[in-house]
């Protein structure tokens, strides 16, 4: 056998196992999103953080968010083993609300804050809020200062 017919019986394999990678690859994004969704009914079904003890921080881009503090402890820990991979990870528990575990810490983090006000709401948080009257009064003096942006430059938003 020529070497040009070994190399074309080896590109053969080569794409028999490419098309057997893509089945294979399509079949785990599926099981994956199928296992995803069953943990979100988990969580709506369980409710793990039913009635914890949240702590509400106003970042200067990232919005608002909520770092978990204590409560149902080892439900949180079930959870943990079930949604994170790492000590670095995040998952989607709702459209658009994600938990974030960061080297031991939870935090909720939502594209639109109104979500994360209902998710908290919806699952009975218990929220405290150091220092927010110091930030409430930051947010309104930046407020001020770009309405007054605005009105100078004839902007509108």
């Amino acid at each position: 056998m020529s070497k040009r017919e070994q190399l074309s019986i080896l590109d053969q394999a080569l794409l028999k196992l490419d098309e057997k990678q893509t089945e294979l690859s399509l079949e785990e994004s599926g099981l994956r999103e199928s296992r995803h969704l069953l943990i979100k009914e988990l969580i709506e079904e369980e409710k793990p953080f039913n009635s914890t003890k949240w702590g509400l921080f106003v970042g200067n881009n990232s919005g608002i968010s909520f770092q978990y503090m204590e409560g149902n402890e080892e439900k949180i820990d079930e959870f943990r083993k079930l949604c994170f991979h790492s000590w670095h990870d995040s998952f989607e528990i709702q459209d658009g609300i994600t938990l974030h575990f960061d080297d031991g810490v939870y935090t909720l983090h939502a594209s639109d804050p109104g979500q994360l006000k209902s998710f908290a709401v919806n699952h009975n948080f218990i929220i405290t809020a150091k220092d927010i009257g110091d930030k409430i009064k930051k947010l309104s003096r930046q407020l001020n200062v770009l309405q007054e942006v605005c009105h100078q430059f004839n902007l509108q938003g």
